[in-house]
């Protein structure tokens, strides 16, 4: 094992020097994992993205799209939970293979035929997805480009626009929401398809007519009565329209407004507030959901009343009335053979089911690993995957912000997982109450303070809140505008989407990155320019004010000790300083993409989009290149060095050497007080630690040579678990982090940690002798000649750089006399040195 010893110039005669073992790679390991879903188990410990639909075969196995973790799932009837279709990444393959390995895009409705096969509204890839019963996925609708084509051949050969939602009839005719179209379309079992309803034109318009001529708004859902009428949920027009089977379309429910209201009377004169979807039952009893968090139903005799919630988006009730719950927007409705129904609460990330007297439960779903390990979490994503910021404290807990799960979790030392902040219902409340039962939007960049207080951006609310050591939240700037951290009026409000990493000083000051500059927001939601401009983005002003200097989407910024802030320049492929004294420069990149090697100047090599950065105790910076899937280093002489990922995109490499392990889009980074490294693997939903030896440093109060009597040496890191081992010779004082030595010579600590989990680390410093020595040619008896500002005493050693003269008849003692170049003694008449027993 190689050692090499790094060393830190105190003064003219103390060096510390940190000892750094690098005769291996670091270890890499997973500390927190977002991927267990529940395949296997009982439906109720699963956890889902965002359910959006649900649909039965005529087993009564239930089938759920869920939308935002990119699968179709089956529970059958004993409960339990399996993975149909979707590997849960995004994009467009596996027709004609096991759908199991298929990937969607924003999959929405579902809907299952009398021989089992499930047929899947591909949003986003415009496509309809067939599942056959021996579970082969194949397309049926829709080609590569979004679009409106096809009518009357083919419909492999005709072109949707993002379909929304499917139904299928007794006769096996399969209707689709082409939203984006405005129509209805039917797929006849030989493979033609039409349009059935709408003639392509945003509006409303046709209702006693032809329902092909009519105008639709948006549609985004169709149910099958069992006449064989189409229901619809025609959301912009903020009505459920029905085609009857002659071919007429009417409108039974919605008066076209905005609002909602009209429980208990004609549901034609009620307002219906963005109706989501709409199932029917046997009797004909329309139930539908609104995107203000609302089921009602309209009664064969047009009569419009609520089942469940009460326009407050929230998830309370279960175990209670429906009537009383509260449910998430945008949710999906169902109902069973039995009438029973069945809600796809996508914000909640549940199924609920109502049962005949109006009970309503979770059947599915909610899981999210609180009170288990850590790595057996589940982290929500959207068409960007979570976590993507993270932060540690000094105990060694680890802060994790799951912004698609509205949540901000924490992760022991012993690897449980716990929820901090946030309801996970996506929203703004809370203010002076628990954190955990407040709701977030969206949090994102974290920091902790001296006092352990934490600070997010709650991003979608545009907010900056604080946690305090009790669990209350607050919220310390931000009314709610997008461009609450412009200080100016912004041109767009691209300004709070671009808050992300942040940085938080000892004393609670925030440092905050928008799209060109960052800010400063004191405890008093004070909000100050530190660096760029609100208006303009750019690369100029190193070397001068901060403040006059130009930025480009800086993403991530952090503190070191000395509260010197380093910020990733993104769109600059640059690492900035912004000093204490307000003088920004250049410390990595040369503001070109791509990758620069190993071992050369930080400041000479090229960056890809650097993302975030972390400093450690020691002044080691490193860097997350996603666009590389690397993380960089760069130590105390300005050399990078790669210290995780091969640069290829992928996961491998737990408990090996992080250098050899694959990432995939890594985002935030932290260090804890021991100096490991932990990383936020964002496309791979997990945070990975690098595990280092304690980054020990050692420095001494011995300013000068001068100093007489003992010496103290002062170890590092401190806090919480840390414990000290001096070498012979240094007394510790009592189980401090300090020791005292009375003779030169050098000394080493050895720091070990009960709490972070990494070996011991050794530095080293070397303590000079009491010696005075010249600073310039001249008389002995001159003060200003010596170091010291004195002259030497008998009992001092000496150091000769230069020409002294002692004068006639002068007396003069030392310890010791030492020669350097140009060192020399001149004697007059008389003058005597008289050299002390050694």
């Amino acid at each position: 094992m190689r050692t090499f010893l790094h060393c830190l110039s105190i003064s003219i005669a103390s060096v510390a020097c940190i000892v750094v073992q690098t005769g291996r790679a670091q270890t890499i390991t997973t500390v927190a994992s977002g991927t267990t879903i529940g395949d296997g188990g009982p439906a109720i410990n699963a956890a889902f993205g965002g359910p959006t639909a649900t649909g039965f075969d005529q087993k009564g196995n239930l089938y759920i799209v869920d939308t935002e973790d990119i699968r179709v799932r089956k529970i059958d009837a004993n409960g339990t939970i399996t993975t149909l279709a979707g590997d849960g990444v995004y994009g467009f393959q596996g027709d004609n293979g096991p759908a199991i390995s298929a990937r969607f895009v924003l999959p929405r409705g579902v809907a299952v035929d009398v021989n089992g096969a499930v047929y899947v509204a591909d949003y986003q890839n415009s496509r309809i997805r067939k599942i056959s019963a021996n579970g082969i996925i194949t397309t049926i609708a829709g080609t590569t480009n979004a679009g409106f084509s096809g009518d009357g051949g083919p419909a492999t050969s005709a072109r949707l626009n993002f379909p929304k939602n499917v139904a299928i009839d007794q006769a096996q005719n399969l209707y689709i929401v082409d939203s984006g179209n405005n129509r209805i379309r039917k797929i006849s079992p030989d493979g033609i398809i039409t349009t059935v309803v709408g003639n392509g034109t945003a509006g409303f318009a046709g209702d006693g007519g032809p329902a092909v001529g009519a105008q639709l708004n948006n549609p985004s859902a169709v149910a099958i009565g069992t006449d064989g009428s189409l229901y619809i949920a025609d959301a912009t027009n903020h009505r459920i329209r029905k085609v009857d089977p002659a071919g007429t379309i009417t409108t039974i429910g919605g008066n076209g407004s905005t609002q909602s209201g009209g429980d208990g009377g004609p549901a034609t004169n009620a307002a219906l507030y963005g109706p989501q979807d709409v199932a029917v039952d046997a009797s004909g009893t329309v139930y539908l959901t609104q995107l203000d968090s609302r089921v009602r139903k309209i009664t064969a005799n047009d009569i419009i009343s609520a089942v469940a919630g009460n326009g407050t988006s929230g998830f309370s009730g279960d175990g209670g009335p429906a009537i009383n719950a509260l449910i998430g927007p945008e949710a999906g409705v169902d109902i069973d053979a039995t009438g029973t129904i069945y809600v796809a609460d996508q914000a909640n990330y549940r199924i609920r089911r109502i049962t005949s007297d109006g009970i309503i439960n979770t059947i599915a779903g909610g899981y999210t690993g609180d009170g288990g390990p850590a790595t057996n979490a589940f982290f929500r994503k959207t068409l960007v995957k979570s976590p993507s910021e993270l932060t540690v404290d000094r105990y060694g807990n680890i802060y994790i912000s799951d912004q698609f799960g509205n949540r901000i979790r924490k992760v022991t030392p012993a690897g449980m997982i716990t929820t901090v902040a946030g309801s996970g219902v996506n929203g703004y409340t809370g203010d002076g109450g628990n954190a955990d039962q407040a709701q977030l939007r969206h949090p994102r960049g974290m920091g902790l303070d001296r006092n352990d207080n934490l600070y997010f951006v709650d991003q979608y609310n545009a907010r900056l809140r604080k946690i305090d050591l009790g669990g209350k939240i607050t919220t310390i700037a931000g009314n709610g505008s997008p461009e609450f951290i412009s200080v100016r009026p912004p041109s767009s409000s691209a300004d709070i989407y671009n808050s992300t990493g942040i940085a938080v000083s000892q004393s609670g000051l925030v440092y905050v990155p928008t799209k060109s500059c960052i800010l400063k927001i004191t405890q008093d939601g004070v909000i100050s320019v530190v660096a760029g401009s609100t208006a303009t983005t750019g690369y100029s002003g190193d070397g001068g004010p901060a403040t006059s200097a130009l930025l480009n989407y800086p993403s991530g910024i952090a503190l070191d000790k000395d509260e010197n802030l380093y910020v990733a320049d993104s769109d600059n492929n640059r690492i900035r300083k912004i000093g204490t004294d307000g003088i920004i420069i250049t410390v990595a990149g040369n503001g070109s993409a791509g990758y620069g090697g190993e071992g050369v100047q930080a400041i000479n090599a090229p960056m890809n989009s650097p993302a975030r950065v972390a400093i450690d105790s020691t002044g080691t910076l490193f860097i997350s290149e996603w666009g590389f899937n690397r993380i960089r280093q760069v130590d105390r002489n300005g050399i990078i060095t790669t210290v995780a990922g091969t640069g290829a995109a992928g996961f491998r490499g737990d408990g090996g050497p992080a250098i050899n392990a694959s990432l995939a889009r890594p985002s935030g980074l932290a260090t804890d007080p021991a100096g490991n490294l932990y990383i936020a693997d964002l496309d791979n939903r997990r945070v990975r630690k690098v595990t280092y030896p304690v980054r020990s440093m050692l420095v001494t109060n011995q300013s000068t040579p001068c100093s007489p009597g003992s010496v103290t040496l002062t170890a590092s890191p401190t806090g919480p678990g840390f414990s000290y081992q001096f070498s012979p010779g240094a007394t510790q004082i009592g189980s401090t982090n300090q020791a005292v030595v009375n003779t030169a010579g050098v000394y080493s600590v050895t720091v070990t940690t009960s709490i972070l989990g990494s070996p011991p680390g050794t530095a080293s410093i070397a303590v000079a002798g009491y010696a005075n020595y010249t600073v310039k040619a001249g008389n002995w008896n001159d003060p200003s000649v010596w170091a010291c500002g004195q002259v030497p005493t008998a009992t001092q050693p000496v150091r000769v750089l230069h020409t002294v003269e002692l004068p006639v008849d002068y007396q003069a003692g030392a310890k010791a006399v030492s020669y350097e170049n140009g060192g020399s003694l001149r004697f007059e008449s008389g003058a005597k040195l008289r050299l002390a027993t050694q």
